[in-house]
C-alpha cells in the first residue's frame, strides 16, 4: 500500500509539473507577444514621427529658399536698370569730352521741304538728349540709338572756335554725307569752355 501511495504521489507531482510548465509556457508566450507588439508600435510611432518631421521641415526650407531666390531676383531687377542708365550716362560723358564740343545741333533743309536734323544736347540734369530726323532717308532715331548714330560722325569733325563758316559748313556736310545743294544750313555748337557759336547760311 505504501508503494502504491508513493507511486501515486510521484504521478501527481509529474502532472503538476506538466501543468506548471504549460502555464509558464503560456505566460511566456503572452509576454513575448505583448513585447513584440509594443516594439512594433514603437517602431511605427518612430517612423511616423520621423516622416512628420521630414514633411514639416522640407516645405519650410523649400519655401524659404524660394523666397530668398525671389527676393534676390527682385533686388537685381529693381537695381539693374538704374545702374545701367548711370553707366550709360557716364560713358556718354566720357565720349563727349573727347570731342571738340560739348553739344551739337544741325539743321539742313532741301527742296520739297525735306529736312535733316541731328542733335546731341546736354540737359541740366547731366543726361544727354539725342535725336536724329532724316527725311531724306526716312530715318528717325531717339535716345541711345540716335547717340550711337551721331557720335561717330561728330568724331570726324575737328573745327575749332576760330574756324571760318565756310570751313565749318564743308566739314559738316562731308562728315554727315549730305548734299551741298541745300536751301538752308544751320548749325549750333557749344564748346567745353561754354562758348556757343551759331553758323547759318540761307
Amino acid at each position: 500500500m505504501k508503494l502504491i501511495h508513493i507511486i501515486n504521489e510521484q504521478k501527481g507531482e509529474r502532472k503538476m509539473k506538466k501543468k506548471l510548465g504549460m502555464i509558464f509556457a503560456a505566460l511566456l508566450l503572452v509576454v513575448l507577444t505583448a513585447c513584440g507588439t509594443s516594439d512594433e508600435d514603437t517602431n511605427e510611432q518612430t517612423d511616423n514621427t520621423d516622416d512628420e518631421v521630414n514633411m514639416e521641415d522640407e516645405p519650410e526650407q523649400s519655401d524659404q529658399t524660394d523666397d530668398t531666390d525671389d527676393e534676390a531676383t527682385e533686388d537685381q531687377e529693381s537695381s539693374d536698370p538704374a545702374d545701367d542708365e548711370s553707366i550709360e550716362e557716364d560713358d556718354k560723358n566720357t565720349k563727349m569730352k573727347e570731342l571738340e564740343f560739348a553739344e551739337f545741333e544741325l539743321e539742313v533743309e532741301y527742296d520739297d521741304d525735306k529736312e535733316y536734323e541731328a542733335e546731341i544736347e546736354k540737359k541740366p540734369s547731366g543726361e544727354y538728349k539725342s535725336e536724329l530726323e532724316d527725311e531724306l532717308t526716312n530715318t528717325h532715331l531717339k535716345g541711345d540709338e540716335a547717340f550711337d548714330h551721331i557720335y561717330p560722325i561728330l568724331e570726324k569733325l575737328s573745327f575749332g572756335k576760330d574756324a571760318p563758316m565756310d570751313e565749318v559748313i564743308d566739314e559738316t556736310l562731308q562728315a554727315f554725307e549730305l548734299d551741298a545743294n541745300y536751301d538752308e544750313f544751320e548749325i549750333e555748337v557749344t564748346f567745353h569752355d561754354g562758348t556757343e557759336l551759331e553758323y547759318e547760311d540761307k
